[in-house]
């Protein structure tokens, strides 16, 4: 599929040297990053299934920092997905509405260590699906790891999480 993401600053602390908005573009690409934001990222996804379906899904991802020593953040993310997908079979029914939230808290430290930001911390998925097509339906917790490195205007990295389901809706 293809993504697109348009943030909205609210607060950027500024570092020594490098005016506030060269900071606030590079720490919209960094997950572990000490800016407050809101991200509405949109995802499409075509031909899946018989039918050759779309899907297409806008996620409101709202990212907190929080300072918990000099050196340690605590930085929450959580991804609110809005879902419309096609019917991947011929004569199905096309579905719309929410998908299951995703909430991480990632435990980084506030500088980066020989150039690498990184978090790590746990993830839930609460099944908030508003239709069952939409989600898991099921209560479900993992670990989760962010690692990047910023270079100029390059950003490269990984943000991964495995989750066990623990508890059915269903």
């Amino acid at each position: 599929g293809a993504a697109l993401t348009v943030p909205a600053v609210f607060a950027q602390p500024a570092e020594q040297g490098k005016p506030k908005a060269a900071n606030a573009a590079l720490d919209l690409h960094n997950p572990v990053a000490t800016l407050t934001s809101v991200h509405l990222e949109n995802d499409v996804d075509f031909g899946y299934g018989n039918a050759k379906a779309t899907a297409y899904t806008a996620s409101l991802i709202p990212v907190i920092p929080f300072s918990i020593s000099p050196d340690w953040n605590l930085i929450t993310r959580t991804v609110v997905p809005a879902i419309y997908a096609e019917s991947p079979l011929s004569g199905g029914v096309s579905r719309g509405g929410l998908g299951d939230i995703v909430a991480t808290i990632y435990l980084s430290p506030d500088q980066p260590m020989h150039g690498w930001y990184w978090g790590a911390g746990p993830g839930l998925i609460l099944p908030s699906a508003t239709d069952p097509l939409l989600g898991a339906g099921k209560w479900s917790a993992g670990p989760t790891v962010a690692v990047l490195r910023q270079d100029g205007p390059w950003t490269a990295g990984d943000l991964t999480g495995h989750a066990w389901s623990f508890e059915s809706i269903r």
